[in-house]
């Protein structure tokens, strides 16, 4: 499945999800680079 990467509001990254495993499968297409970071740690964070 496709998802758009958010940080607060803004659309950081288009990525698909494998739907077994739950792990980002490919990166589609970055819209900000600079918030790429800091929005995969809070993502990280969280599990």
């Amino acid at each position: 499945m496709e998802y758009t990467l958010m940080h607060k509001k803004l659309p950081v990254a288009q990525i698909e999800i494998d739907e077994e495993t739950g792990c980002i499968s490919k990166i589609i297409e970055i819209y900000r680079v600079e918030h790429l970071l800091c929005s995969m740690w809070m993502i990280l964070r969280k599990r």
